[in-house]
């Protein structure tokens, strides 16, 4: 640990995130609009039509949406995080700037982590519809 808070770090090296850190918050938000579609989609069409597997698609959709927002947080704190690391390596102050650094990662990494989670619960979702189509009377037994 001593000799990684021992290398330089250059002003530079936060900034290099900012574009991943940039596209990953657009495809955060893409997804999150895409899944608001979706859920008044559902909604509208569970109101007509009740149906179990229309039901736990929903109830999914609603533990998906739970995890975006923490996930979208994370990225922002990252993004914030770089910027404060920049500013504390411009004034010279090298181990505080590291310090956010490393932190801005480990917001990225809890972010990228929250957003494998919300791609298996999507998956999930998908194979219960898949299922409900292919076999309508199993469904309400098998989730």
């Amino acid at each position: 640990m001593g000799s990684l808070l021992a290398a330089k770090l250059e002003i530079n090296t936060p900034a290099v995130l900012f574009p991943a850190i940039s596209f990953v918050l657009l495809a955060f938000t893409t997804r999150y609009l895409s899944l608001a579609d979706l859920i008044r989609r559902l909604l509208k069409e569970f109101e007509s039509n009740p149906h179990i597997h229309l039901q736990q698609q929903i109830v999914i959709l609603k533990r998906r949406l739970r995890i975006i927002r923490p996930m979208q947080t994370a990225a922002v704190v990252s993004m914030l995080l770089c910027v404060v690391a920049m500013i504390l390596l411009y004034f010279a102050d090298d181990k505080p700037g590291k310090v956010a650094f490393g932190t801005a990662l480990a917001a990225m990494v809890w972010s990228l982590l929250l957003g494998l989670q919300e791609i298996q619960l999507s998956t999930h979702a998908l194979d219960i519809q898949m299922d409900s189509a292919l076999r309508p009377e199993e469904t309400a037994s098998k989730y």
